[in-house]
């Protein structure tokens, strides 16, 4: 229930107790730091108190301690770096952002733009032809490429996630040797239902290729290898895609692959999934 902010954390609890934890404004000044020049919230603090004070409202139980025979799971950060002209569309792109971000007179109304623009910088270190560019290869499928033979050629199964449906299209083209599968939103309830059967079934499916349309209640539990082709904004989003194979049913060990390029938005978006998680379990 709190997988962005605090702030996630006086809704819950103003309705199930409303006034427990004061006003809206009262909550903020106690648990939130604020810019002084906008008086816009740009970290929290307290928060050890706060999770003492929601304590009695709260019973959690993580999958590990209520299912020990769950295999284990392990985590790695793939990093790697960008060819010399990915990077320099990289910073191109961002100069263009911030020049347009400059001219903006930020707001309330403003302010839902930037990260939207900043999907750009997303794309781009995915793959250039996100952004229309077809003369620059991608490093990232490279670099995915080179992890998934292995596991293939030792009969695994893997499921890959991505952000963009357009995405999901190319790496479907790329990878077409070996048959992946597709869940995504245009592909219908019916079909959806089919891939998970075959993947789980039929040992000539390796990979199952899915945007966040498949990141709830699917059973995948075939894989035991993940790879997060963009990581998601949320921990929560995040856990949700890893839930598909490691769960009930489950007996390998699943191994969860971070795809993330050096010096770009990849690691910015590791740090900031590191930081919810740490602030939703201090709370």
């Amino acid at each position: 229930p709190i997988s962005n902010s605090p702030l996630d954390c006086f809704g819950i609890i103003n309705w199930i107790s409303p006034r427990y934890l004061g006003s809206y404004y009262q909550f903020t000044e106690e648990y939130c730091v604020k810019e002084p020049r906008f008086n816009r919230i740009v970290g929290y603090r307290n928060l050890t108190d706060l999770g003492n004070r929601v304590s009695r409202f709260m019973l959690r139980r993580t999958k590990e301690e209520v299912l020990p025979d769950l295999p284990p799971k392990t985590i790695q950060n793939i990093e790697f770096e960008l060819s010399l002209p990915e990077q320099k569309l990289y910073k191109s792109i961002k100069l263009l952002i911030l020049s347009e971000i400059m001219k903006l007179e930020i707001n309330k109304h403003t302010l839902p733009l930037i990260p939207v623009k900043m999907l750009r910088l997303l794309q781009v270190v995915s793959d250039p032809r996100l952004l229309g560019v077809q003369d620059i290869k991608s490093s990232k499928l490279e670099v995915l490429k080179d992890l998934l033979e292995p596991i293939i050629a030792s009969d695994e199964k893997i499921i890959l996630f991505t952000k963009f449906a357009e995405m999901a299209k190319i790496l479907m083209k790329e990878l077409a040797e070996h048959d992946p599968l597709l869940i995504a939103g245009e592909v219908s309830a019916k079909d959806r239902q089919k891939a998970v059967d075959l993947f789980s079934t039929d040992p000539k499916y390796k990979i199952i290729i899915s945007t966040d349309a498949g990141a709830y209640g699917l059973n995948l539990q075939a894989a035991s290898y993940i790879f997060m082709y963009e990581l998601p904004w949320s921990i929560a989003k995040y856990e949700q895609r890893i839930g598909r194979a490691h769960r009930i049913g489950q007996t390998k060990p699943v191994t969860v692959y971070n795809l993330l390029a050096k010096n770009t938005i990849d690691l910015y978006t590791k740090s900031v999934l590191y930081n919810k998680q740490s602030m939703s379990k201090d709370i």
